[in-house]
């Protein structure tokens, strides 16, 4: 299956950066997360309750708190097809 999700480029960036140090891809890390949230209660209270900005494809980002939208000069955002 092919998905395409949308990241922000510096956190991506960085993410590159260790991924490359511990040899741990984007799609090992999405497989890994995805088992940990369906087998693990702690790990998916900790992803539910994670205040990171989340992209969506309306040019709007959500907080645990609410919603909010992206400012003129937000980070540009990197499409990556998983």
């Amino acid at each position: 299956m092919i998905t395409t999700i949308k990241v922000y480029r510096d956190a991506y960036e960085q993410f590159k950066i260790l991924g490359i140090k511990r040899r741990l891809t984007l799609q090992k890390l999405v497989e890994r997360s995805m088992h940990l949230y369906v087998e693990d209660a702690t790990f998916r209270s900790t992803i539910d309750d994670c205040i990171a900005p989340i992209l969506s494809t309306t040019g709007s980002f959500q907080l645990a708190s609410g919603s909010f939208q992206i400012v003129k000069n937000y980070p540009v955002t990197t499409s990556i097809a998983l």
